[in-house]
């Protein structure tokens, strides 16, 4: 049996390597996005982590 947590890491390490290094342009997303008010979790949607 998938438990939602073992469900969702697995998707998560799909998409974005664990341990990985932001890029440049991630920084700057999560720097303008940070500035205009939003939230971490927001942002974690934003870009798609």
């Amino acid at each position: 049996m998938t438990h939602l947590n073992d469900t969702m890491s697995t998707s998560l390490l799909t998409t974005h390597k664990k341990n990985a290094h932001l890029t440049k342009e991630e920084r700057v997303m999560i720097a303008t996005l940070k500035s205009q008010g939003l939230s971490n979790r927001a942002i974690g949607r934003q870009l798609g982590v």
